[in-house]
């Protein structure tokens, strides 16, 4: 889990690096020219981004970008604070300036195409924030040159990543996009305003006895929440339930299922986007494709193992194999693996939407462990519910 918890930076970084097409959201309660991209009494912050930006989310990162053809964007997420030291001799904002230093760097050892620092952990205001420290680098993303400033943030007893990024290069004017929108960066770091958070809305599972469903299995997600019902055996460990649900399956294997409302492109293309930040993030990744006879998904045509286009339609061949998920219009499984640190995961992932939103089910293990839960997941995702 901590492994998960520090690539919270850099999949900040990798969502604001990428085009995320959307609806826009609401202005209610926003300052002049700005509009509320999230927040809540509830969620404990609220989030302002300029009016006429996109805004978007993915699970618990909240983000806007200026256009589908101007990818500048910022973010906002909450993570679980980093340890810091317990000597009380030393001031307690010295002590949270050498955390966040801290996870910042861990977390950016693992970004693989490598950064250039311009600003190291420089204290800065943030809103109402008790204490924020800022970093800057430049870097690259499929083969664009970008500058990305992120903020880590503490209130109270909470940690948050603000992740503003752009192009490093001139596209339409005479300067860098970075700098082009940095007054626009700095009006949303002024908005920006946290409040004490109040407890959510009991769910419903929370308000009296757990649900179980008719196998005995436990309802581990709230549908107002994530938008999905995900059962699992009783006996596992729910790591956290919100937008983004996180199961224990055993040491080195988890579970993740979140929605996200990124659009525009097909199961295969937001599949390949997803093996290119993988790529950028642990270097290779190797795609595990249908072993033998495959059917079309358009006309349903079985064709030999080494066709790539159906010979009845002469549709593409698709890299994900159909898969049932109720509620779903469709759905998608793809098998990849990768190597972090050392070591060998195996994924299991599911994309399935329906009309408006998509949604992803992973299954992540050590490649070695795989197929001992490989039976259990399946059991799993064969209970969600969209």
């Amino acid at each position: 889990m901590k492994k998960a918890l520090k690539s919270a930076l850099l999949l900040c970084l990798l969502i604001t690096a990428v085009a995320l097409l959307c609806a826009c959201g609401e202005s209610d309660g926003a300052p002049e020219g700005m509009q509320l991209c999230e927040g809540s009494d509830t969620l404990g912050f609220y989030f302002y981004v300029p009016e006429e930006w996109m805004i978007s989310s993915y699970a618990n990162i909240y983000s806007a970008y200026v256009a589908k053809v101007d990818t500048t964007s910022a973010s906002y997420t909450e993570v679980t604070p980093p340890a810091i030291s317990g000597d009380e001799t030393i001031p307690l904002p010295q002590r949270r300036a050498v955390a966040a230093k801290s996870y910042f760097d861990a977390s950016m050892s693992s970004y693989k195409a490598g950064y250039t620092t311009i600003i190291d952990c420089e204290s800065v205001t943030f809103g109402n924030a008790d204490l924020a420290f800022k970093f800057v680098y430049d870097h690259e993303y499929q083969n664009s040159k970008f500058r990305t400033m992120q903020i880590l943030v503490y209130f109270e007893d909470r940690f948050g990543i603000f992740t503003f990024n752009s192009y490093n290069t001139p596209l339409t004017t005479d300067k860098p996009q970075f700098e082009y929108y940095t007054e626009k960066a700095q009006g949303i770091i002024d908005s920006f305003k946290f409040v004490s958070a109040k407890e959510f809305d009991t769910p419903e599972q929370d308000k009296g006895e757990p649900v179980y469903d008719a196998d005995g299995y436990l309802l581990a997600s709230d549908k107002k929440r994530a938008g999905f019902e995900l059962y699992i055996p009783k006996e596992l460990e729910v790591i956290h339930s919100d937008g983004l649900v996180a199961v224990q399956l055993d040491k080195g294997a988890s579970i993740t299922a979140t929605k996200s409302n990124i659009t525009g492109v097909t199961y295969d293309g937001y599949f390949k986007n997803r093996v290119t930040e993988l790529e950028t993030l642990f270097g290779s990744v190797t795609v595990i494709k249908e072993a033998g006879e495959w059917e079309c998904f358009r006309c349903k045509a079985k064709n030999a193992p080494e066709c790539d286009k159906c010979t009845e339609c002469q549709t593409e061949r698709s890299i994900g194999v159909g898969y049932e998920i109720e509620g779903a219009a469709a759905a998608f499984l793809y098998e990849y693996t990768y190597t972090f640190m050392g070591e060998e995961y195996r994924v299991y992932q599911v994309l399935a939407a329906t009309r408006t939103t998509g949604y992803s089910f992973t299954y992540t293990a050590r490649a070695a462990d795989f197929e001992a839960h490989l039976d259990a997941v399946k059991a799993i995702f064969g209970k969600v519910k969209l």
